[in-house]
């Protein structure tokens, strides 16, 4: 059986009477550019989707009861046979405590800033969201003068200008 993305379910063979009445999704053609993105986000999300899960000690199951999916949904997802929308994918994000832009960071290649998506600065940002919501600034100041031991940068002298 496969729950497709109205939760409905059905059976294999409906699948692919379904799939043979509307013919392929191109035909005659090459992927528009469009699609070829379409397709490369889908994938990324899939691969980033499934690290983050793993990463978090979570199972897929899990994972569905959490957002409040149907199971499955996020197996499908992983394994390319469901579309993730824009809705459950901002209560994944939320559930496993990544920026929505994690999903799909280093799809499109920045020229101007080709570190922008690095694995150092994926965690760098999450590491910012995460310092920006400590209420206390004596937490803030003693994790910033930690960061700038372990890295052997000096502290900035408050005299001195900046250019």
């Amino acid at each position: 059986m496969v729950t497709p993305n109205n939760g409905t379910a059905m059976s294999d063979e409906h699948q692919k009477s379904t799939q043979a009445k509307k013919g392929p999704k191109t035909p005659g053609r090459v992927a528009t550019a469009d699609q070829a993105l379409e397709a490369k986000a889908n994938a990324q999300l899939a691969k980033r989707l499934a690290e983050a899960r793993e990463t978090s000690g979570l199972g897929a199951c899990e994972l569905d009861l959490l957002i409040g999916a149907t199971p499955g949904t996020i197996q499908g997802i992983e394994d390319g046979e469901h579309v993730c929308s824009a809705a459950a994918l901002f209560q994944i994000a939320r559930v496993l405590g990544r920026p929505g832009s994690y999903f799909f960071a280093g799809l499109i290649d920045d020229d101007d800033n080709p570190a922008a998506d690095t694995p150092d600065m994926i965690k760098a940002r999450e590491f910012a969201e995460a310092f920006i919501t400590l209420e206390n600034p004596s937490h803030r100041k003693a994790i910033l003068e930690f960061v700038r031991a372990m890295s052997q940068r000096p502290t900035p002298d408050p005299k001195t200008p900046k250019n």
